[in-house]
Protein backbone atom coordinates (compact mmCIF):
# COMPACT_ATOMS: atom_id res chain seq x y z
CA UNK A 1 0.00 0.00 0.00
CA UNK A 2 2.61 2.28 -0.88
CA UNK A 3 0.02 4.45 -2.54
CA UNK A 4 -3.19 5.51 -1.68
CA UNK A 5 -6.60 4.07 -2.79
CA UNK A 6 -8.58 5.92 -5.35
CA UNK A 7 -11.66 5.88 -2.66
CA UNK A 8 -9.40 7.69 0.14
CA UNK A 9 -8.41 11.13 0.54
CA UNK A 10 -5.94 12.48 0.76
CA UNK A 11 -6.63 14.47 4.40
CA UNK A 12 -6.31 10.52 5.69
CA UNK A 13 -3.17 9.77 4.38
CA UNK A 14 -1.13 12.04 5.42
CA UNK A 15 -2.45 14.70 8.28
CA UNK A 16 -0.90 17.83 9.08
CA UNK A 17 -1.32 18.46 12.75
CA UNK A 18 -0.15 21.16 14.54
CA UNK A 19 2.73 21.01 16.96
CA UNK A 20 1.71 20.51 20.26
CA UNK A 21 3.11 23.64 21.75
CA UNK A 22 1.00 25.49 19.37
CA UNK A 23 -2.48 23.28 19.42
CA UNK A 24 -2.07 24.22 23.88
CA UNK A 25 -0.48 28.37 23.38
CA UNK A 26 -4.02 29.80 24.01
CA UNK A 27 -4.72 27.92 26.78
CA UNK A 28 -0.91 29.07 28.12
CA UNK A 29 -1.63 32.61 27.27
CA UNK A 30 -5.23 32.49 29.17
CA UNK A 31 -4.01 31.04 32.27
CA UNK A 32 -1.10 33.76 32.33
CA UNK A 33 -3.48 36.34 31.99
CA UNK A 34 -5.20 34.89 34.61
CA UNK A 35 -2.18 34.82 37.42
CA UNK A 36 -1.34 38.57 35.88
CA UNK A 37 -5.13 39.73 36.91
CA UNK A 38 -5.00 37.85 40.25
CA UNK A 39 -1.51 39.17 41.25
CA UNK A 40 -2.63 42.92 40.95
CA UNK A 41 -5.88 42.58 42.60
CA UNK A 42 -6.15 42.66 46.54
CA UNK A 43 -8.25 40.32 47.72
CA UNK A 44 -8.95 39.27 51.48
CA UNK A 45 -7.37 36.27 53.81
CA UNK A 46 -9.98 34.23 52.71
CA UNK A 47 -10.08 34.56 49.04
CA UNK A 48 -6.14 34.35 49.42
CA UNK A 49 -6.61 30.84 51.37
CA UNK A 50 -9.07 29.70 48.27
CA UNK A 51 -6.41 30.88 45.76
CA UNK A 52 -3.15 28.97 47.14
CA UNK A 53 -5.60 25.82 47.51
CA UNK A 54 -6.42 25.98 44.08
CA UNK A 55 -3.00 26.80 42.99
CA UNK A 56 -1.64 24.24 44.80
CA UNK A 57 -3.98 21.70 43.80
CA UNK A 58 -3.83 22.71 39.80
CA UNK A 59 0.19 21.86 40.33
CA UNK A 60 -0.38 18.43 41.81
CA UNK A 61 -3.02 17.86 39.17
CA UNK A 62 -1.01 19.10 36.29
CA UNK A 63 1.75 16.67 37.56
CA UNK A 64 -0.43 13.61 37.37
CA UNK A 65 -1.39 14.18 33.98
CA UNK A 66 1.75 14.76 32.75
CA UNK A 67 3.33 11.21 34.57
CA UNK A 68 -0.04 8.85 34.13
CA UNK A 69 -1.01 10.80 30.59
CA UNK A 70 1.64 11.27 29.10
CA UNK A 71 3.84 8.63 30.19
CA UNK A 72 1.41 5.98 31.26
CA UNK A 73 3.16 5.76 34.67
CA UNK A 74 1.82 5.65 37.77
CA UNK A 75 4.03 7.28 40.42
CA UNK A 76 2.68 6.03 43.87
CA UNK A 77 5.55 9.36 45.11
CA UNK A 78 3.45 11.90 43.44
CA UNK A 79 1.30 12.66 46.28
CA UNK A 80 4.62 13.08 48.67
CA UNK A 81 6.13 15.81 46.34
CA UNK A 82 2.86 17.22 46.11
CA UNK A 83 2.51 17.06 50.15
CA UNK A 84 6.28 18.41 50.57
CA UNK A 85 5.52 21.61 47.98
CA UNK A 86 2.37 22.07 49.86
CA UNK A 87 4.29 22.21 53.10
CA UNK A 88 6.84 24.72 52.23
CA UNK A 89 4.28 26.81 50.49
CA UNK A 90 2.26 26.76 53.83
CA UNK A 91 5.07 27.26 56.40
CA UNK A 92 6.80 29.87 54.66
CA UNK A 93 3.12 32.77 54.24
CA UNK A 94 2.23 31.20 58.01
CA UNK A 95 5.22 31.11 59.78
CA UNK A 96 7.91 32.98 58.13
CA UNK A 97 5.18 35.59 56.68
CA UNK A 98 6.36 36.20 52.98
CA UNK A 99 4.72 36.69 50.26
CA UNK A 100 2.43 33.98 48.34
CA UNK A 101 4.16 34.03 45.32
CA UNK A 102 7.95 33.57 46.53
CA UNK A 103 6.69 30.53 48.76
CA UNK A 104 4.90 29.07 45.63
CA UNK A 105 7.98 29.29 43.66
CA UNK A 106 9.87 27.89 46.72
CA UNK A 107 7.25 25.17 47.28
CA UNK A 108 7.72 24.10 43.50
CA UNK A 109 11.88 24.06 44.39
CA UNK A 110 11.28 21.73 47.23
CA UNK A 111 9.36 19.29 45.64
CA UNK A 112 11.72 19.32 42.19
CA UNK A 113 14.45 18.51 44.45
CA UNK A 114 12.47 15.80 46.64
CA UNK A 115 11.96 14.42 43.10
CA UNK A 116 15.71 15.08 41.80
CA UNK A 117 16.89 12.76 44.74
CA UNK A 118 14.18 9.73 44.29
CA UNK A 119 14.54 9.58 40.73
CA UNK A 120 18.64 9.92 40.62
CA UNK A 121 18.49 7.00 43.66
CA UNK A 122 16.08 5.06 41.24
CA UNK A 123 17.59 5.82 37.94
CA UNK A 124 19.70 2.55 37.22
CA UNK A 125 16.65 0.20 38.44
CA UNK A 126 15.45 -2.07 35.85
CA UNK A 127 12.32 -4.27 35.93
CA UNK A 128 9.61 -5.43 38.39
CA UNK A 129 11.50 -4.18 41.91
CA UNK A 130 7.90 -4.00 44.24
CA UNK A 131 8.03 -7.97 44.65
CA UNK A 132 6.13 -9.62 47.48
Amino acid sequence: MSAPSENMSMAAVSPRTRPLLLRHLPYFIGAAVLVALAATMQFDGYIHNILMQATTFAIAVFGLSVVLGLCGQINLAQAAFFGLGAYAVGLGTSDYHLSYWLCLAGGCVVALLAGALLGMSTLRLGGITLRW
